[in-house]
């Protein structure tokens, strides 16, 4: 598989699960809103740890391509 193929795999996995948990935290009730709200963070800061790296893996890629 491409670089690209796996990082827009990846994205799209990333934004699944973060609906799934906005809607967890919404629609869950009281118990599961204390659940729901480390869980809504720790998607927020894997996508942001994740889109550190994004540039790297690109420039790899493209240096393993040539």
């Amino acid at each position: 598989l491409g670089v690209h193929d796996v990082l827009s795999r990846s994205i799209i996995t990333r934004t699944t699960g973060f609906l799934v948990v906005v809607a967890l935290f919404f629609f869950g009730g009281v118990v599961l809103r204390d659940l729901a709200l480390p869980m809504v963070l720790g998607v927020i800061v894997g996508m942001i740890v994740a889109g550190m790296f994004l540039p790297l893996f690109k420039i790899i890629g493209t240096l393993s391509v040539q």
